[in-house]
């Protein structure tokens, strides 16, 4: 089958064996490009990218995957606090295991988060990212008289902090771009945020 490896400096679509079990086994119908992927490629990892992925189970019913998961068996696992599971590490989906980025994919049946109607599955591989923006604006407590800052200006966190929605008010930078110094000091290359207030 078909994948994206990591293949520094970028990536490679390559062949690969399909998965070895029907248990869990999804179709990928999306994955999305994280800024983790391309950490990935930077450290010169070779493993299949993909942690924020959907797709359709053996009978049709659309899922997102939920890309943290451990032993299923130890205390935090069964409390569902998975990336508390001394073996989570164990399973990084494209740092110590190949990721999703594939025609197929297995991943245990309790990682398959199902799909509500209306929400295609072609865009569900931005549930991942788009449900920890959900959480640090739930854990953070912002609410309608909250001014909030962003930096790295994630597109998952736009829906939930749009003025009206949760914040007041907020400002976003994106990262830092070397500019050429006028002053001429040191190597001459300063960062400077490009930042946008909405």
């Amino acid at each position: 089958m078909k994948a994206v490896r990591s293949d520094p400096p970028g990536v490679a679509v390559v062949d690969i064996p399909g998965p070895e079990t029907d248990e869990g086994l999804i179709t990928v119908r999306s994955a999305s490009i994280c800024a983790s992927d391309l950490l990935y490629i930077g450290w010169g990892l070779r493993n299949v990218l993909g942690h924020e992925l959907a797709g359709t189970t053996a009978d049709g019913a659309p899922v997102a995957v939920e890309a943290i998961f451990g032993c299923g068996t130890c205390e935090w696992c069964r409390a569902g606090r998975f990336n508390l599971c001394t073996t989570m590490g164990d399973r990084a989906l494209g740092v110590t295991i190949d990721g999703g980025m594939s025609e197929y994919y297995t991943v245990p049946t309790a990682s398959h988060v199902p799909l509500p109607a209306g929400l295609d599955v072609r865009d569900a591989c931005l549930v991942e990212p788009t449900s920890v923006a959900g959480h640090g604006v739930r854990v953070g407590g912002v609410g309608p008289d909250t001014a909030v800052g962003v930096v790295g200006a994630p597109s998952a966190c736009w829906p939930w902090l749009r003025p009206g929605r949760a914040a007041r008010r907020w400002s976003a930078s994106r990262p830092a771009t070397p500019t050429r110094s006028r002053r001429g000091s040191g190597s001459g290359h300063h960062a400077r945020p490009a930042v946008t207030t909405w």
